[in-house]
């Protein structure tokens, strides 16, 4: 028992070690104004580095502003027990097309989707993976769907149930429509 104690407290101070090592702080990096001084170098203060965003000595110009674009909303990967979805782009012509990317591991690689916006169905259909289950197969759908009349939407996807064909396996992702009216 001492010795398993004695073990675990060598490898966590290993891994303190390392995660100090792998900080600013610890990893010998140092800033260039001191890393001037140890070449015996004496920092240039007059230099301007930054250029454009600081005034030079006898011009006025005041510092520019950063300027920054609005943030890109990025997908963030759903899953579920039959689908990963890895992908959601709409189309960038103007076109209502959504493009969906991931894995299915449905029965004989069929699964159904559905696209709707809040009101009505704008699409559905079945398509195939390139693996059936219990493999993880890829998929692409391209899905053209009707006007929306609303920003927001959702997509799911799901299996039809072989005993029922009541829907199993359901995934909803929330979708925007750039094109809605």
């Amino acid at each position: 028992m001492r010795r398993l104690l004695f073990i675990g407290l060598i490898i966590l101070s290993i891994f303190c070690f390392t995660s100090c090592q792998s900080s600013d702080y610890g990893n010998g990096k140092k800033d260039d104004q001191s890393s001037q001084l140890d070449k015996g170098n004496t920092p240039d203060k007059d230099k301007n580095t930054d250029k454009g965003n600081t005034p030079d000595k006898g011009n006025n110009n005041p510092p520019k502003k950063d300027e920054t674009k609005p943030p890109v909303k990025a997908f963030t990967p759903v899953e579920n027990d039959a689908f990963k979805v890895t992908s959601v782009v709409n189309d960038t012509t103007g076109k209502n097309v959504l493009i969906v990317e991931g894995k299915a591991s449905v029965f004989e690689a069929t699964f159904l989707y559905r696209i709707e916006d809040g009101h009505n169905v704008l699409a559905e259909g079945h398509t195939m993976a390139d693996m059936g289950a219990p493999e993880w197969g890829n998929f692409k759908l391209v899905i053209n769907y009707n006007q929306p009349t609303s920003p927001n939407g959702v997509l799911t996807l799901y299996v039809a149930s072989a005993k029922d064909g009541q829907p199993e396996h359901i995934l909803n992702i929330p979708i925007q429509f750039p094109n809605y009216k």
